[in-house]
């Protein structure tokens, strides 16, 4: 054999030792358990109290002036010491959904889908106040990929 194929011998082996090497790594990781710990419950500092909110009543999370607040189903309003983004990080990827930059909304509460203006969309929620909800132009596509429409 040539230098040149002894060169190509050696490399194509190597590249097979990557593959069997990246599988071996992918299988790892996938049998791994997610670690990845999510909120179950929130607190929300009113006064000196800290309640503890069971994010399984949330309907959805949404921020105005700055402070980030959880409804519930009642309609009452929680303030938080979280943004948005933390939120989304951290609560349940398969039912917490992100449909504004300033809203994070809870699916098992989703009533009602409906069209807007210029193909934007608005959720009517299942909560007392029957609460309605601008979503973003950019994550219609997600959402209604996400509620399986």
């Amino acid at each position: 054999l040539t230098k040149l194929e002894k060169v190509r011998v050696n490399a194509v082996s190597h590249l097979a030792d990557l593959q069997k090497l990246l599988a071996t790594v992918n299988a790892n990781l996938d049998s791994k358990p997610q670690t990845t710990r999510t909120f179950e419950r929130l607190p929300s500092r009113i006064g000196g109290r800290v309640l503890l909110i069971e994010t399984v009543a949330i309907t959805h999370f949404f921020a105005q002036d700055k402070v980030v607040f959880a409804q519930n189903v009642d309609g009452k309003q929680f303030p938080l010491d979280f943004s948005i983004t933390e939120l989304e990080r951290k609560l349940d990827s398969k039912v917490f959904v992100r449909v504004h930059r300033n809203a994070l909304v809870n699916s098992n509460f989703v009533e009602e889908v409906h069209g807007w203006f210029s193909g934007s969309v608005l959720i009517r929620l299942k909560d007392k106040r029957k609460t309605e909800i601008a979503v973003a132009r950019d994550r219609v596509k997600m959402l209604k990929d996400f509620l399986g429409m």
